[in-house]
């Protein structure tokens, strides 16, 4: 193993950890609405980028986006806010890691580090990793991707960063 160059002062650690958790980020269903149902699949599909999803009716369902998150957490037991994180040598949490800390350090922007958080729990959605619906589901949806039936769900998963105010004590 090669040795460090350098050590880092423990002043410098102590004000570059102040200022990460000086940060505030939220994500999820940050702006809840009502909840559209899904059309018939012989009613035809949209896309999310090249991906099958069913179309939604200007009819809303019983219920809004927050309440259908809770409902996945609850009913399919998946915490797709807290899973992502149990990885946290993942790509995508790496990557997140990066844009906040340049963002913290005025070399990236909010936008960037907002963008990679939500990529961290939007993507095990996008890849599949939160398991198969039940061969019922498949057959009513035309297609495969838990959690994902007509994306407004997945659209609507985003992320904000927020710098608290100072306090004057």
């Amino acid at each position: 193993m090669m040795k460090p160059i350098f050590k880092l002062d423990n002043r410098f650690k102590k004000k570059l950890v102040a200022k990460f958790a000086s940060l505030e980020a939220q994500a999820g269903i940050l702006k809840d609405k009502p909840h559209k149902r899904a059309l018939p699949k012989s009613r035809g599909h949209d896309s999310l980028n090249g991906k099958k999803v069913r179309k939604k009716s200007s009819k809303h369902n019983d219920g809004t986006l927050g309440e259908l998150s809770e409902r996945i957490r609850k009913d399919h037991k998946v915490d797709y806010l807290k899973r992502p994180f149990d990885r946290p040598k993942s790509h995508d949490i790496r990557d997140m890691k990066k844009s906040f800390f340049a963002y913290m350090q005025g070399k990236g922007s909010k936008q960037e580090a907002e963008a990679a958080l939500q990529l961290v729990i939007r993507n095990p959605i996008w890849k599949k990793m939160y398991g198969r619906n039940s061969a019922e589901a498949k057959a009513r949806k035309g297609f495969d991707w838990k959690l994902v039936d007509t994306a407004q769900f997945f659209r609507h998963i985003i992320a904000r960063v927020v710098k608290p105010r100072k306090r004057n004590v």
